[in-house]
């Protein structure tokens, strides 16, 4: 039942991103709420720790791109990719705080999902190319071998 769920494509990102956004909220509620850093800053240091768990996880299983040839350039589109979210993230975070009263958890909460949005969409067409194959998926790239 799970390997045919995780055939899926959308299946593998919710939950490769449900982890990595596990190990984010975790380190943010303990960093903001434990040693009581600015939640701007430590958003940031979540993010930086979740961007790597989430690239490992979304490269070599949800996107299953096994390649390691180039892999400099994939991480840099997926660093710019993520940045972008943790933008997005960051400004959503601020509204929800600042002007709607949220607890800095609960709006870390909804940017992160917010950011999940767009950051699928761009790593599906920036990042991972992804092709649907009659077998299952097919990842292209545009990095040309040298």
């Amino acid at each position: 039942m799970i390997k045919r769920l995780t055939k899926h494509l959308l299946v593998r990102y919710v939950i490769s991103g449900g982890t990595a956004t596990v190990v984010n909220l975790s380190l943010f509620f303990i960093l903001h709420n434990v040693y009581h850093i600015y939640y701007i800053i430590a958003s940031v240091v979540a993010f930086s720790i979740g961007f790597l768990v989430s690239l490992t996880l979304q490269k070599f299983w949800t996107f299953q791109d096994r390649s390691l040839h180039q892999f400099h350039y994939q991480v840099v589109k997926y660093l710019l990719t993520s940045l972008f979210g943790l933008f997005i993230d960051i400004i959503v975070l601020y509204i929800c705080v600042e002007y709607f009263g949220f607890y800095a958890f609960a709006g870390q909460i909804m940017a992160g999902a917010v950011s999940a949005c767009f950051t699928f969409f761009l790593s599906r067409r920036f990042v991972f190319r992804v092709r649907q194959k009659s077998s299952g998926i097919e990842i292209e790239t545009d990095i040309k071998p040298i």
